[in-house]
């Protein structure tokens, strides 16, 4: 079974009030950590059209693997947008919580702050989260220079800095609402926050762990574990360079001029130590 960290990416758009670059987030983010899933560091979830049954199911499948969980879409304060109805927040911090392994939850919707305070509760070490309703193409932009920059092997808290460098370099202190927001109800976020702050993206931590949390960096290996019976018996009685001499005395049998590279000049024995070399220099070509 793979031990791979799983990344979730969970989308969800609405009908009445479309999200134009929701797909595009999607698309861009999975295609910024799809080379570490090809090499299998890393697993890549993405659910474009997440319900509740969905996300509790693929959580409950995948379970401790869970490093990342990403939402895209209409949000607020308590609530998440989803294909079949309105989530509950408090629940699915519930969810969150429980994952022994989950490094970050990072919901890309409109005024999600007010969902921190109950994730951090339930044991999540850390959260990107929204004060203010956010543009939906910046939105996109944001997350895809946030993944970017974790693909590349930066920290979490790096890949949060270089996401947030992008978007003060492209729009200056111009970073709050125009055009098209991720707002469940644009009254209701209005009110939320009664200072926003500048940045609309923000990074909290839970007290313990969450320090530990932001030095994540994605694994640029595949673990590969030997069979837990590997070896079966052999392993408790095993001495590596007494089965060296057998392998090298059963090749002699089938080419005696062996037993003269055996010896040193004098005609004593070598030392052990060169044996392996000497099976290597000597076997078929394809496989030494």
């Amino acid at each position: 079974m793979s031990k791979r960290p799983l990344i979730f990416l969970s989308f969800a758009n609405d009908a009445d009030s479309h999200l134009d670059m929701l797909k595009e987030e999607a698309k861009e983010v999975y295609r910024a950590l799809q080379d570490r899933h090809d090499q299998q560091h890393i697993e890549v979830l993405r659910e474009e059209s997440a319900d509740i049954e969905q996300i509790f199911f693929q959580l409950n499948r995948y379970g401790e693997r869970t490093t990342i969980f990403h939402y895209g879409g209409h949000a607020s304060g308590t609530h998440l947008r989803l294909e079949d109805q309105d989530a509950n927040a408090n629940g699915l911090a519930r969810l969150l919580g429980s994952l022994k392994e989950l490094k970050l939850v990072f919901l890309n919707g409109c005024s999600t702050l007010g969902q921190v305070q109950k994730l951090l509760e339930f044991g999540v070490k850390a959260v990107v989260a929204t004060s203010v309703p956010i543009n939906d193409s910046r939105a996109r932009e944001f997350a895809v220079q946030f993944y970017q920059a974790l693909a590349a092997g930066n920290t979490l808290q790096e890949a949060y800095n270089q996401g947030i460098a992008l978007m003060e370099t492209r729009y200056g202190e111009d970073l709050r609402n125009v055009g098209v927001v991720r707002s469940l109800s644009w009254e209701e976020d209005e009110t939320e926050t009664e200072t926003p702050a500048e940045i609309p993206w923000g990074l909290y931590l839970h007290e313990k762990g969450g320090e530990e949390s932001l030095n994540y960096r994605l694994p640029d290996f595949k673990k590969v574990a030997l069979p837990s019976n590997f070896g079966g018996s052999l392993k408790d009685t095993y001495q590596a360079n007494a089965y060296i001499v057998e392998v090298l005395a059963s090749m002699a049998e089938y080419n005696k001029k062996l037993y003269g590279e055996m010896e040193d000049e004098f005609g004593d024995p070598r030392d052990e130590r060169e044996y392996p070399e000497i099976i290597i220099k000597n076997f078929p070509w394809p496989i030494g």
